[in-house]
């Protein structure tokens, strides 16, 4: 993990550590020299720099190693082994592609027509590295952000399923300080259990926020919103 946003308000140096699961400390801090963090992996930390170049630094000696994955890349998700990324230009419907940071052949993914990858949303990589399970904004007919729905894609198929459900809607709430602006759409967090038996999903629009389960089959199980 990372102290802090390495641009504005972040500690000089933007010191990063590593943690367990519970959020225990397991080194000591590692300046990455007003880099942003992205992901710990095989090759080393992969991070982003203020001139949005991507790199892999080497922990113990601090070298940098190219990443194959081009600098201004829309990062949808990363583990130790593999990035998700899609091209922040093309000329047509902009594929997912996965990058092996081990070197092993990568893959893309045609995603939906009208979907996006937002930034601020959370993708993961089930334990396995067989299934990633993605975010996806729907753009309406006015070319806005009219809410999101949650993928689940196959990589070595290169298919995508979309969960049952329907989409999580657009925010409705006027601006909130820190948080959200007006009319932003939710900001959902997706996470496989850790033993990939099953998909976590929490969407928030900065007010309350809601949580699901889906065990891989049937609907998904839905508690109810909660205030924070």
């Amino acid at each position: 993990e990372q102290a802090a946003p390495p641009w504005g308000n972040g500690p000089a140096g933007s010191p990063a550590w590593l943690v367990d699961e519970d959020g225990h400390r397991l080194t000591g801090t590692r300046d990455l020299g007003s880099r942003a963090l992205v992901a710990a992996t095989v090759g080393g930390l992969f991070v982003r720099g203020p001139d949005q170049k991507l790199m892999l630094i080497d922990a113990s000696n601090g070298a940098a190693e190219p990443t194959g994955v081009p600098g201004n890349a829309i990062i949808a998700g990363a583990d130790a082994d593999d990035v998700a990324w899609q091209a922040a230009t093309c000329a047509a419907g902009c594929p997912l592609h996965i990058t092996d940071l081990r070197g092993r052949p990568g893959t893309q993914i045609a995603l939906p027509p009208g979907t996006v990858i937002d930034p601020n949303d959370t993708s993961d990589f089930d334990p396995a590295g067989r299934r990633f399970a993605l975010p996806l904004d729907i753009i309406g007919h006015r070319g806005v952000v009219a809410g999101t729905s949650v993928y689940v894609a196959d990589i070595s198929a290169r298919t995508l399923v979309r969960l049952p459900g329907g989409p999580i809607p657009v925010a409705n709430l006027p601006a909130v300080v820190g948080a959200f602006p007006a009319g932003s759409s939710d900001v959902v967090s997706a996470r496989w259990a850790a033993d990939g038996s099953g998909l976590w999903i929490v969407a928030t629009d900065g007010l309350y926020f809601q949580v699901a389960y889906w065990t891989g089959y049937g609907p998904l199980q839905i508690l109810r919103p909660q205030a924070g």
